[in-house]
C-alpha cells in the first residue's frame, strides 16, 4: 500500500490518504498508468500523471466503464471503424504513441502511428552499429529479435578473419585485431554487412 500511495500522491491534485482509499470498492482492481516526465518511453509528457484506465471486478474479471474522482482519464475519440482511427493517426500532427481501441466487451486493439513506430523501432543501420559495439538499445526487444543481423555479423566477421574482406586485407599492415578494425570502420563496415557485399 505503501508503493501505491507514494505513486498517487506523486501524480494526484489531491492529498490521497487512508480515508479516501477506504471509500475504494475492495471488490475492484483500479487501474492505472503512470505517464510523465520521469517515465516517459518516447512520447515527451510534459507533467506526471497517474491515468485511470479503468476497474475490473475481482470475482468475475469484467471491466467496466467508471470515472474515478482525483484522476485524469484517457482521451476519448468519437471514432467508428479502424479505417477511421488508421486515417486520424496518419493525419495528426501532435506526437503520439498511438490509440487503444476498446469496444462494447473491453476487447482491446493497439495501433500505433508511423511516426512513434520510426521514433521507436531502430533503422536497419542503427541496429547492426549498436551490436557492432556491444552497446544497449534504449527500448526493450525480445531476446531473438536481432537475429537476422547477429547472424549477418557473425558471417561478416567469419570472412574478416578468413582474410576474405579486401578492405580488411590492405589494412592489415596497420596491426589492429578484427574488433578495433570494425570499430575505426564501423560506417563503412555497416554499409557492407546491409549490402551483403564484402568480398
Amino acid at each position: 500500500m505503501i508503493v501505491i500511495l507514494g505513486i498517487i500522491n506523486y501524480s494526484c491534485p489531491v492529498k490521497i490518504d487512508d480515508s479516501i482509499l477506504e471509500k475504494f470498492d475492495q471488490n475492484l482492481t483500479y487501474i492505472f498508468e503512470l505517464i510523465g516526465k520521469n517515465n516517459r518511453q518516447k512520447v515527451p509528457y510534459l507533467t506526471d500523471e497517474l491515468v485511470h484506465i479503468g476497474p475490473r471486478n475481482n470475482n468475475t474479471l469484467k471491466e467496466f466503464a467508471f470515472k474515478l474522482p482525483y484522476f485524469r482519464t484517457p482521451r476519448v475519440f468519437d471514432l467508428h471503424s479502424l479505417k477511421e482511427c488508421e486515417e486520424y493517426l496518419n493525419n495528426i500532427n501532435e506526437f503520439i504513441e498511438g490509440f487503444v481501441i476498446v469496444d462494447k466487451n473491453f476487447n482491446r486493439l493497439k495501433i500505433k502511428t508511423e511516426r512513434y513506430l520510426k521514433t521507436v523501432i531502430p533503422s536497419k543501420e542503427k541496429i547492426i552499429q549498436t551490436l557492432l559495439m556491444n552497446e544497449k538499445f534504449d527500448s526493450d526487444f525480445p531476446e531473438n529479435y536481432f537475429d537476422n543481423e547477429k547472424r549477418s555479423i557473425e558471417m561478416y566477421k567469419k570472412e574478416l578473419h578468413a582474410g576474405n574482406i579486401k578492405s580488411f586485407i590492405f589494412r592489415k599492415n596497420k596491426m589492429l585485431n578484427e574488433d578495433e578494425w570494425i570499430k575505426q570502420n564501423l560506417n563503412n563496415v555497416v554499409r557492407q554487412i546491409i549490402k551483403n557485399k564484402y568480398r
